[in-house]
């Protein structure tokens, strides 16, 4: 008994070992992320490049990356260089750039991030996030730390400027030579209370984006992927439910920088309710008129109106007396006929009787 014991427990031991072993295998197996090169300090809505190295990856295997880090991750924003677009933090992984490991499971590349132009100033977070394409498994870097600034306000246009105007410094400064911005801030109500889940429409198509937001327009670019946003005439519009839409039609060029503070006004649900019904008067229906006549007898041109039409209420008279002397008439002729018929039938039995007396004669005599 002591050595089945004894044997149980190495088992028990191996097989927990095993597990162990497993569990810790994998840990160590998991992707590791270093940045190991970004700026100590940046201006906000400024590009910046960010390296990094990834190690423990499976061979020859795509990866999204993204890059998220300040307010609540929400502050960064990270650049598709194949799409030529910015996107933000919670834009789908489909929409992110993409990278192949290599053969020893590695990947060392240079992203392209930046805070978002509306982001506070301050000591920032940031960090690199990688996703296996297919799954749904998140791997972060450690964080590292830059000094946010907001951009310098733009210097007053001096007189002189009007004659031989330069490039806005905002407009050169915060955006690429291939690209025009149209920047929407926080969208506000008529008290200036600040309103969330601003939907965004480019051109009538919603882009799946709430406000604030940055739209990028530049030569085959598309807003979130859902519509087009070159170079042109496009149409931004907002709606909220309870608000009235807001809208603004601009034409969007190589470096224009446009930025709006949009006020939203509700909606007047007192006017927009449905009024209250009122019946409609039905209309007092006239009685038809009694036909009138002419009273022709005795009529000149300058009778009273007395003299020459009245009810004609003898007329009816009359024809409900002819009417009945007709049904009148009728019956008694019916009478009279019967009264005729009645006497022909006596007239013949009492001819019958007369034969009859006579035969009834004739026989006795003899």
């Amino acid at each position: 008994m002591p050595a089945q014991k004894v044997t149980t427990k190495i088992v028990v031991s191996a097989l927990m070992g095993a597990l162990f072993l497993s569990f810790a295998t994998k840990a160590l197996a998991a992707p590791l992320i270093v940045i190991n090169s970004y700026p100590s300090s940046s201006i906000a809505g400024y590009e910046m490049e960010i390296g990094y190295t990834s190690t423990q990856l499976d061979p020859n295997t795509n990866y999204y990356i993204k890059s998220l880090g300040g307010f609540n991750d929400y502050e960064v924003q990270t650049f598709n260089s194949g799409l030529s677009i910015w996107l933000a933090w919670n834009n789908a992984w489909s929409d992110m750039p993409q990278i192949t490991s290599s053969t020893e499971g590695t990947i060392s590349v240079t992203l392209k991030a930046r805070f978002k132009e509306d982001a506070t100033s301050g000591t920032k977070n940031l960090r690199i996030r990688i996703r296996k394409v297919g799954t749904d498994t998140n791997y972060d870097s450690p964080p590292v730390v830059i000094d946010v600034s907001t951009p310098p306000p733009s210097p007053s246009p001096s007189p002189s400027s009007n004659l031989n105007p330069s490039p806005s410094p905002s407009s050169s400064s915060k955006t690429s030579s291939k690209n025009g911005i149209y920047k929407i801030n926080e969208v506000k109500d008529e008290n200036g209370e600040g309103l969330s889940s601003v939907l965004i429409y480019v051109d009538n198509i919603y882009i799946h984006h709430y406000t604030p937001e940055i739209l990028t327009f530049c030569d085959g670019c598309r807003c979130n992927n859902y519509v087009d946003c070159g170079f042109g005439i496009h149409t931004i519009r907002l709606e909220k439910n309870n608000f009235n839409n807001w809208s603004e039609t601009k034409t969007i060029n190589l470096e224009d920088y446009y930025e709006v503070n949009p006020i939203m006004q509700p909606i007047d649900l007192s006017s927009s309710s449905s009024p209250t019904l009122k019946p409609s008067p039905i209309p007092s229906k006239s009685p038809s008129p009694i036909p009138t006549r002419l009273d022709l007898v005795g009529e000149s041109a300058t009778s009273s109106p007395d003299e020459t039409t009245r009810l004609d209420l003898v007329g009816a008279e009359s024809q409900t007396t002819e009417s009945g002397e007709v049904l009148g008439e009728k019956k008694k002729n019916s009478f009279t006929l019967s009264l005729v018929l009645i006497g022909l039938g006596l007239g013949l039995l009492a001819a019958t009787g007369v034969v009859f007396v006579k035969g009834n004669k004739y026989n006795k005599s003899l």
